[in-house]
């Protein structure tokens, strides 16, 4: 997650999300300073509880898609199996043929389950970007940091000082040598709270001013059992590494409960599918995974991993209860209808392969019927829709009025 982040953000694609987020951060710090709360912590959690709530439509859709999934794998396997180690042009296109009508069957899309995940990923990394760099977002902090950069950038000779000193850190803080005001403020974005005063002591000379800021941003870095956002477990193991541990038995609580939701981890077909197999193994590992990134990390990072976690407990808590209560059968008929309107939009015949496969009694007579209608691709169309024009020059095209 680490690694892929800063892929992306030397590449700028999130700029545009992180921006409009960190906008909505300092909206958050603004409101809580108004009433007296300067906490950087709690814009955290605040933040966090935000973002997923906004996420809980495409939460709850990808995990109704996967409880459709849940009657629509048999299948799919069974088709898989059947062409297994078969890699000839002829029999992968009979097989995509065959999982296109089972996914035609129940009115679901291959791309259903991939889609809120899609949505989502910027949205996640964007706030991940957001956490890692406050002070470029928080107006109040960032304003701290200017005023210690300006001091040190006034001290004679402070770029090769002030270089050696984050070098010798041996921290994630790095500092190029005429990078100026905004370089320092980036360096000193990686201090935890001890290394202020070591840097007061190294520039003497503005030391007062180094002091007074830094206690300030100690002080709205604070948090429960005196942890600090800017801190890293891994060199401050207690109080700080209560975050790690939080984070693995958060996530993996949370990744129980979907497993018991869908049954996955008790489903013996499921448990045969190599693709679930891996899923699995990837629920049991990624909580472990997790708490190691959180020791290595600033604990304002970990705090955002766990709060989303323990929202999400909650959500699928709710979640659970409403899934419950939906009928599988039901879901595939609304789904149908779906695909049916949509068709109808582009003006194609109400006929799918629904009705064709609920008259089948097995996968291979379904796909005979799909290979001899994509062969043929003999559509009827509404006369002067989108799909009539756009097959003007199909010779197997018909429209309402029977013109070809």
């Amino acid at each position: 997650m680490f690694f892929l982040e800063l892929t992306i953000a030397k590449a700028g694609i999130l700029d545009p999300v992180v921006k409009l987020m960190g906008k909505i951060f300092n909206l958050i710090f603004e409101v809580l300073m108004k009433i007296g709360i300067e906490n950087t912590a709690l814009c955290i959690v605040i933040f966090t509880i935000i973002v997923r709530a906004l996420m809980i439509p495409l939460n709850i859709k990808q995990q109704r898609f996967t409880k459709l999934q849940g009657r629509m794998n048999p299948e799919i396997m069974a088709i898989q199996t059947k062409y297994k180690g078969k890699r000839d042009e002829d029999s992968l296109r009979k097989q995509n043929s065959e999982m296109h009508a089972v996914y035609e069957k129940y009115g679901a899309s291959p791309t259903s389950g991939c889609l809120p995940l899609l949505i989502t990923f910027p949205i996640i990394i964007g706030l991940y970007r957001v956490i890692y760099n406050i002070p470029g977002h928080i107006t109040y902090i960032g304003d701290l940091y200017d005023k210690i950069a300006n001091a040190i950038s006034g001290v004679k000779d402070y770029d090769t000082v002030f270089e050696d000193f984050i070098t010798g850190l041996n921290s994630s803080a790095k500092y190029k040598s005429g990078s100026g005001v905004d370089g320092i403020k980036t360096a000193l974005n990686s201090l935890n709270t001890t290394q202020w005063s070591e840097l007061a002591d190294t520039f003497s000379s503005v030391k007062a001013t180094i002091e007074e800021n830094s206690a300030e941003i100690i002080r709205v870095n604070r948090f429960l059992f005196g942890l600090n956002i800017t801190n890293t477990p891994v060199l401050d193991p207690f109080p700080g590494v209560i975050i790690p541990i939080l984070a693995v038995v958060t996530q993996w609580y949370q990744t129980r409960q979907v497993q018991l939701s869908s049954g996955s981890d008790k489903d013996k077909k499921n448990q045969d599918n190599p693709t679930m197999q891996s899923m699995m193994m990837m629920t049991k590992i990624m909580p472990f995974v997790s708490g190691f990134m959180c020791l290595m990390l600033p604990i304002g990072v970990g705090i955002y991993w766990v709060t989303g976690s323990v929202f999400m407990i909650c959500q699928q808590y709710f979640t659970n209860r409403y899934l419950n209560k939906i009928d599988v059968d039901e879901l595939i008929a609304k789904n149908t209808e779906k695909a049916n309107k949509r068709r109808e939009r582009l003006g194609l015949d109400k006929r799918t392969e629904t009705d064709d496969i609920s008259k089948t009694s097995s996968l291979s007579e379904t796909a005979k019927y799909n290979t001899k209608k994509s062969s043929s691709n003999n559509y009827n169309y509404k006369k002067g829709s989108v799909g009539d024009y756009a097959n003007l020059l199909n010779p197997n095209r018909k429209n309402e009025s029977g013109d070809n």
